[in-house]
This record gives structure tokens, sequence and C-alpha cells, in this order.
């Protein structure tokens, strides 16, 4: 099984359609898929909670 480290960019990626949010969507897909493990930081995921807010802000 293939261990994979995504960054704050990567988990925002996954939540905002923007370039490369295809290929990370294709990384969770396998993960469920039981062929990846997701490797994260905490200040990772801080970090992406920040981006959201931003994105979010942006939208509404």
């Amino acid at each position: 099984m293939t261990i994979v480290y995504l960054d704050s960019s990567a988990i925002v990626k996954h939540y905002a359609l923007e370039a490369g949010s295809y290929v990370v969507s294709r990384v969770y897909h396998r993960t469920l898929n039981e062929e990846f493990i997701l490797l994260f930081s905490a200040w990772d995921i801080g970090s992406s909670l920040v981006c959201s807010i931003s994105i979010i802000g942006e939208d509404g």
C-alpha cells in the first residue's frame, strides 16, 4: 500500500474546483479503494481551514 502525504493546497483542491483538483480527487478515490493511505499534518489541516474560509468569503 502506498502512503501519500497531502499538504494544505491539496486538501483545499479536494473541496474547491481549481487546477489540480482532478488529481487530488483521484488520490482520494484510490484511498477509498484502499490503494493509498493519506497523511496530513495538523498544521496543514489548520491552514486548509483558513483557506476554505477565505474561499467561502469570496463566493458568498
